[in-house]
Formats: C-alpha cells, structure tokens, sequence
C-alpha cells in the first residue's frame, strides 16, 4: 500500500465504522473502483497536473454525485487534491481489511478445475469457517489446467490440493532424490 494514503483509508473507516454506514462505503469503494478498472484512462485524467485540483474535482463530482455517500466523494476529492488518486485501489484494501477484522471475515479464493457444486461449496464454506472461526466471503475461479482438486488461499495461507499442484510435488521429490 502506498504509505501516504494508509492514513486516509483508516480515517475513512473509523469515520464509516462511527457512523454505521461502513458496509455501505465499502460498497462504494468497490463501485468507484469498477469504474476506474473500466475507465482506464479516468484516473490519469484525475492525476493530469494540466487540469486544475478544482476542474479534477469537478469531473468526480460529476462522475459521482448521487452514485456514492458524500464521505466516498469526499474521500476522492482528497486523494484527487492531495494526488493520491493513484492510491484508490490500496486505500480500498485498507478499508476491507479493516471491515473483515472488525466483522469477523475471513476472504478466502478458491481455484477448482471446474465450477464447485452447491453441496462443495456449502462444505467447504463450513469447514473454513469451522477452522477459522469466521464468516467466510469466498470467491471462486475455474482452472482446466488443475485437473482435479482445488487450490485455495486464505488470510494469506496457500494450500495447493490440486492434481496439479500434487503431480508437481511428486516431480520435485523424485528429481530431489538420489538413487
């Protein structure tokens, strides 16, 4: 994370977490950052020194306004004014970071071969919260090159029960030993 924009991540979650509209930021933030990952170009124009800091916000007023709580707008206004716009999608780790460890979330990211199942994925969400002890906001991708099994990251832990990923294994230990 960019050290400089940390602090107004933590100021706008304990402004959002005082005022009980925390999940609702949040929301925004990932709303904003849609459009920025949309707009490619967007956050360039709000980082563009040619433009004056007013004419820069004026054009997220304009993108904003109605769209996302006044504390989101003001938020961006002062990434944009200070030029820590280039920050957004660190601030907005931050932010969940800070609402998960506060809500008792863990996020977990799960890789299967092909989509899970209702039945698995229910399994699997109660095993993860029974190990962790949290609600688990998991999300899912599909990779044919696993084969079979899953590969599965959660609060920064790997574990690799794939096909794949056990046919590697075996590979290293049969190059690794000596006959």
């Amino acid at each position: 994370m960019m050290q400089e924009s940390k602090p107004y991540a933590d100021a706008l979650y304990e402004l959002s977490r005082d005022e009980g509209i925390s999940r609702e930021i949040l929301t925004d933030l990932d709303r904003t950052l849609a459009v920025f990952r949309e707009t490619p170009g967007y956050g360039k124009l709000l980082s563009e020194p040619a433009l004056s800091k007013a004419e820069r916000c004026g054009l997220l007023a304009e993108a904003f306004r109605g769209q996302v709580h006044i504390y989101t707008l003001n938020f961006l206004r002062i990434l944009t004014e200070r030029g820590l716009i280039g920050g957004l999608s660190d601030c907005a780790a931050r932010f969940r970071e800070r609402y998960n460890e506060d809500n008792g979330i863990a996020e977990a990211s799960v890789v299967s071969a092909v989509p899970l199942t209702e039945d698995e994925r229910a399994r699997l969400l109660r095993k993860l919260t029974e190990i962790t002890g949290k609600r688990i906001a998991l999300r899912e991708e599909t990779d044919p090159k696993l084969l079979g099994g899953i590969r599965l990251s959660i609060e920064n832990r790997e574990f690799d029960g794939s096909v794949r990923g056990r046919i590697q294994e075996l590979s290293r230990i049969l190059r690794e030993t000596t006959v």
